[in-house]
């Protein structure tokens, strides 16, 4: 099956089962319309649409991950429907934080119906990926393990937390490591996608160690998934990753490959990104287009890369050293492998003068 049945297969499902709470909870409230025009359910009028809605990652790494030791994945689709929800939850707060204006190629929330009914949006996401963990009683699964993945999904969140809090930081900080930023990400994004892969592991009754190197394999892709998203962020295509093309440039965002390439250069070129980012004056395309033109000169597009493809090779290997037939973890290693490259769409390299 491919990476494009697989998302047809189970995306379909969870989004099924997410929507069926919505309809059964339904209270004539501002607030569950939003949280559904944010999952593309409806349209800025509220009404009902079928929009782009995202890309179903965390939920089908849960769920392949499960199904490499059982079939009955139907079992465990609250908890995948959780996943995503709880996605969507930081989405919507990443959304506000950053101050971005489109996401999918759709006004966010915030942007529409301002900051402090996003803000409630977001939290309805949240609560609502709780509840669906404790529905996970109604498929015969145990309050020990309903337990440990709360336990786990609670810990995750303060790290997603501190991970937000330092990206935000290195917004304002002159001076940030690539190592610190692998920190951040691996906390920001590797965290959430690590208990999606531990869940699956856990609730398919494999034992705890398997689970937590399923963690390990998760947080490693993830952060591999995020480096390779910064390249989008100024290399991409903004029909094909629904962000704005070169907005982190704009931004003045420090993400992996500003910080690999002011760790890098030297002279004048290291002079001009330091400037850029210091200071308050509003970009140009000509400045971001230099901006562009330096990195590439001095490599750190390659070397960008280098570093997403060195953390899915560690992913992998994770997976290869567990006492499981690799037959059993083929359709988990394809996805993640689709998944990984098909984040936006690079532009090629500008020709150098």
């Amino acid at each position: 099956m491919n990476p494009h049945e697989l998302i047809e297969k189970y995306g379909a499902q969870v989004d099924q089962e997410i929507r069926d709470w919505f309809a059964a909870f339904s209270r004539p409230i501002l607030l569950y319309s939003l949280a559904e025009y944010h999952l593309g359910w409806k349209d800025d009028k509220l009404n009902p649409c079928q929009q782009r809605q995202g890309k179903m990652l965390r939920p089908l790494i849960a769920l392949l991950t499960y199904q490499a030791f059982r079939d009955d994945f139907q079992r465990i689709l609250p908890f995948a429907a959780s996943c995503e929800l709880y996605h969507n939850h930081t989405l919507v707060f990443d959304d506000i934080q950053d101050g971005d204006k489109f996401r999918r190629n759709r006004p966010t929330v915030w942007n529409l119906w301002g900051i402090g009914q996003g803000i409630n949006t977001g939290l309805l996401l949240g609560y609502v990926s709780q509840i669906f963990l404790l529905k996970l009683r109604e498929k015969g699964v145990s309050d020990q393990k309903i337990f440990m993945l709360l336990e786990s999904f609670n810990e995750m969140t303060l790290e997603l937390a501190e991970g937000q809090s330092l990206d935000l930081d290195f917004e304002k900080r002159q001076e940030v490591s690539p190592e610190e930023y692998l920190v951040m990400i691996g906390k920001k994004t590797g965290a959430l996608i690590g208990v999606c892969a531990y869940g699956g592991a856990l609730l398919s009754e494999s034992d705890l160690d398997q689970a937590e190197k399923f963690k390990l394999f998760g947080r490693k892709l993830g952060t591999a998934m995020q480096i390779r998203d910064d390249l989008v962020g100024i290399w991409g295509e903004t029909q094909e990753s629904g962000k704005e093309s070169g907005k982190d440039l704009w931004r003045k965002k420090k993400t992996f490959p500003v910080l690999k390439a002011a760790s890098v250069l030297n002279g004048e070129n290291l002079r001009l990104v330091k400037a850029y980012y210091a200071s308050d004056i509003t970009s140009s395309d000509e400045m971001i287009q230099k901006m562009i033109k330096v990195f590439e000169e001095a490599g750190v597009r390659e070397m960008t890369l280098q570093k997403a493809n060195e953390y899915l090779k560690e992913a992998f290997e994770i997976l290869e050293s567990l006492p499981i037939p690799q037959k059993q973890l083929e359709p988990l290693k394809s996805f993640s492998k689709h998944a990984f490259e098909a984040i936006g769409t690079l532009r090629q390299p500008l020709p150098k003068s």
